[in-house]
């Protein structure tokens, strides 16, 4: 069995993505910056854990 080799530059770049999250959203940026896709993600976050609370 043959062991493919390691692509150091797909590598390097999973490096730099680690920990970073991102949003798809269908919403315009006149209608919701960025920060507000984040706060509106963040609230729906709190309504949600709110049901498993207990």
């Amino acid at each position: 069995m043959e062991v493919p080799e390691r692509d150091y530059e797909a590598a390097d770049t999973d490096e730099h993505l680690f920990g970073l999250r991102g949003y798809v959203t269908n919403t315009s940026m006149k209608a919701l910056s960025g920060t507000g896709v984040v706060a509106a993600d963040h609230s729906l976050f709190e309504v949600e854990a709110s049901f498993f609370d207990g």
